[in-house]
């Protein structure tokens, strides 16, 4: 047996070393087909720069030679070649677009697809609450790569051979426009200096008071009703007048720059012209060259100003690319593999441990059951026990760190999601539904779901009488904005959800933590079809007249399974010595009457509150 552990164990370590393997390489595929696109683009910008030579070089003959030759052959053939190559910088440049146009399409469906199908499995794998962050890192990639800014990025460095071809017109004129080039990069490494991290901790702080806004709003009513308003105000004021300050110093400081680097684009403009004209009157230069070099001059400076405006974009498309590096070689992946039908609903679990990711304190401790086909189970426990996290690895939503949950033999973790997804109904302890109808909620957004499973799962957990008083009946939206259930309305229609598709396991999480009398009713219901039809269901609850219908009974407490059998040996087992014939009879007992009931769940709770006594002491 140990043996065959350390076996389970060291495959477990290869899976784990494979799923980092594929998404490292995920991102050298992700790197080379990028490079292959960014060398395409370099080639055409060579070709887009090269071309924008023809311009100067046009005027430079036509102002040196044909004005002096007076030859219309020639200003006929020189306008001819100036205006095809004017066609051809046209269609290089398109082309160029259109290349940045398929990259941003090629990253939508490879990059964002990718990053968000692992937010969601990392999230529910390893149970850390994640919002859209990394989906929002991989669009600010996408936005940078096939932004129109990023040519500048490109041809940059054919502002050398800009300033080469000014060289050989006018050394001087050169000396010049080199100069003016120093000067607007560093006034770019100065912004970038003095900006990047204080709008580092500007955008932490922004990000950071904008959650607590959100989390102010959600909970209005509490701070409306206890009078908090004023607190809470003072708390998002402050970080908010922190904010405001900082963003309007780096804007005046970027303003300033923007300024200084227009003023001296126009001041090097105007001292090319005189300073050309100085040498042209001393024979030294054409004034063909003067135009020449007036229109290079604006083509080589004209990258490295727009590198200002790239620079800070370029900061934060680093910032964006690190951290999805991080997250895809961090995050959690479920493994892919053949969908095998319709389970028989057998739960077998094997020396599981679970730790939550980052921690090294087990939630779960050696764990071993098993729950047949047509089982119905209660888990009962003190809180903070780990009831919840039991369940969660039952249902494969939770990955063990030792050992492994099994349906019908097989690990549940590696079964197909959307396949086995099908055969499980999961009703959380903290329920939340989906922006949309209620049968769309209801149906899990299937979109080949009949009216007639919609309804027939609605009625067997008696949430249609509910659904049918809505303003739409099963059309109404439900959701931020639109209408607002309470707490018991939801839990009934997620009850709904999870028994919709006639699943072959449930996973009740407090299942009637919310609900009313007339609630708690139709879940027994519910529950009481579930064993007519044959569903494996194991339920979290501590109420007598849930606890009275299951078969067997879960006694948990700090991740160790302390009872695990019959409920009615469990029940015997932590009854009182006195009554405890009285209490065992009454859980074997089958109720008939509607006072003999009453006088067994009283009897049952009793039990129940000194099972989670005994297990807490």
């Amino acid at each position: 047996m140990e043996l065959h552990d350390q076996i389970q164990e060291l495959s477990k370590g290869l899976e784990k070393t494979q799923a980092k393997k594929d998404k490292a390489d995920f991102l050298k595929i992700l790197k080379e087909s990028l490079r292959q696109s960014v060398f395409y683009i370099f080639m055409f910008s060579a070709i887009i720069n090269i071309l924008s030579l023809v311009l100067p070089l046009y005027s430079l003959q036509v102002f040196d030679r044909v004005l002096s030759s007076g030859s219309i052959p020639t200003l006929t053939a020189l306008t001819t070649i100036t205006l095809f190559c004017f066609v051809l910088y046209s269609i290089f440049n398109l082309v160029r677009e259109f290349i940045l146009v398929k990259i941003g399409i090629w990253l939508d469906e490879k990059l964002n697809d990718k990053v968000f199908k692992l937010s969601v499995n990392h999230s529910s794998i390893s149970g850390q609450r994640m919002n859209n962050q990394f989906v929002a890192e991989a669009m600010a990639v996408k936005n940078f790569v096939t932004s129109q800014s990023i040519f500048s990025l490109f041809d940059l460095p054919w502002s050398l051979l800009f300033f080469f071809v000014i060289f050989m017109i006018s050394p001087w004129i050169c000396l010049l426009v080199v100069s003016g080039a120093i000067i607007l990069f560093i006034l770019t490494y100065y912004k970038e200096f003095k900006t990047k991290p204080r709008t580092k901790e500007t955008n932490d702080i922004a990000s950071s008071n904008t959650k607590r806004g959100d989390e102010f709003i959600r909970n209005a009513e509490v701070i409306e009703a206890m009078g908090m308003f004023g607190s809470v105000y003072k708390l998002w004021k402050d970080e908010h007048d922190i904010v405001v300050e900082r963003t309007r110093d780096t804007a005046y400081l970027s303003s300033k720059l923007g300024s200084i680097s227009k003023c001296l684009r126009m001041v090097l403009q105007i001292a090319i012209i005189g300073v050309g004209t100085y040498l042209a009157l001393q024979k030294e230069m054409t004034f063909g060259g003067i135009i020449a070099c007036s229109i290079i001059a604006g083509k080589a400076l004209g990258p490295i100003d727009s590198i200002m405006a790239v620079w800070g974009s370029f900061g934060n498309f680093r910032d964006s690319y690190n951290k999805l590096s991080r997250f895809l070689g961090a995050s959690f992946e479920r493994p892919e593999s053949t969908n095998v039908g319709s389970p028989e609903g057998r739960i077998t679990l094997e020396k599981v441990v679970f730790m939550k990711p980052g921690t090294l304190t087990p939630i779960i401790k050696g764990v071993e059951m098993e729950i047949m086909p047509g089982e119905t189970v209660g888990v009962i426990g003190p809180s903070g026990g780990g009831k919840s996290t039991l369940i969660k690895l039952m249902a494969g939503i939770y990955k063990p760190t030792m050992g492994v949950v099994k349906l019908d033999g097989g690990d549940i973790f590696r079964r197909n999601r959307d396949d086995v997804g099908k055969y499980i109904g999961y009703l959380p302890q903290s329920i939340d539904l989906l922006k949309g109808t209620v049968k769309e909620n209801i149906s899990r957004f299937d979109h080949n779901a009949s009216d007639d499973a919609v309804i027939e799962a609605a009625k067997e957990t008696g949430v249609h009488e509910l659904i049918m008083g809505l303003p739409s009946g099963y059309d109404t939206i439900i959701g931020e904005g639109k209408v607002e259930l309470s707490g018991g309305q939801k839990q009934r229609v997620g009850l709904a959800r999870a028994f919709y598709g006639k699943p072959k396991l449930i996973f009740l999480d407090e299942p009637n933590a919310n609900l009313d009398e007339v609630g708690e009713f139709t879940l027994l219901q519910a529950i009481l079809h579930a064993k007519k039809e044959g569903i494996s269901l194991v339920m979290i609850s501590h109420k007598p007249s849930i606890i009275n219908i299951v078969d067997k009974i879960v006694v948990i407490r700090d991740g160790v399974v302390m009872d695990f059998g019959p409920k009615a040996d469990i029940m015997a087992k932590y009854a009182s010595p006195g009554p405890g014939a009285r209490n065992q009879a009454a859980v074997k007992k089958a109720v008939e009457t509607k006072q003999e009931q009453e006088k067994a769940e009283k009897e049952i709770g009793t039990i129940v509150e000194k099972i989670d006594g005994d297990v807490s002491n």
